[in-house]
């Protein structure tokens, strides 16, 4: 078992976990992020803000070219599947993926992926594929996220009720489609497949 010695071990590699650890490192502590996920990047790189995003850029351009009349003089219309549009979003994760893992190298933060455990207040066991790791840290700083909201009363093991992360995984073109709940990652979604 390995352990090693931090001022400041930070759980969860998205968007706060990411700021924390770029903040402490650029006061001079020395950092640990852990992560249980296989990349960095959290909710928002992965099945929230970069997809819808992603997703609705490539919309609007589909959009764009469809009614711009120069484009109209030189050929048909194009239209895409969903799935199709999906896989654009994938690439612009992978991009993100690799540039925020690449800030970690630089800010020479030390980056564990693994499952973390608090042991005591000054320690963490963090649980990988291969090996057990004791952390010791004077800081430590829980910013592991968030997961999409599920109603009890709306039967998510339904094949056509999908939520943020789930939408994803669409292999079809939905014919029609309701959207419950108006939070940003909803917006998105809507206004990307309307």
């Amino acid at each position: 078992m390995a352990e090693h010695h931090y001022d400041v071990v930070v759980i969860g590699a998205g968007p706060a976990g990411e700021g924390a650890a770029m903040n402490a490192t650029k006061h001079g502590k020395r950092v640990a992020i852990i992560e249980d996920k296989p990349t960095v990047g959290g909710n928002c790189t992965h099945w929230g803000t970069i997809p819808s995003k992603a997703l609705r850029h490539s919309v609007k351009q589909i959009i764009t070219f469809n009614t711009n009349q120069m484009f109209r003089d030189i050929g048909e219309p194009r239209w895409f599947s969903f799935p199709r549009v999906l896989q654009n979003a994938q690439k612009v994760i992978g991009k993100q993926v690799k540039l925020r893992t690449g800030f970690y190298a630089r800010n020479r933060v030390d980056l564990i992926n693994g499952r973390a455990s608090f042991l005591d207040k000054n320690r963490i066991e963090v649980r990988g594929n291969k090996a057990i790791e004791t952390l010791h840290f004077k800081q430590a700083i829980v910013a592991t996220g968030s997961r999409p909201f599920l109603p009890p009363d709306v039967d998510f093991r339904h094949h056509r009720i999908y939520n943020s992360d789930s939408i994803l995984n669409l292999s079809h073109t939905p014919r029609t489609l309701i959207i419950f709940g108006a939070g940003v990652i909803g917006s998105e979604y809507a206004s990307a497949l309307v």
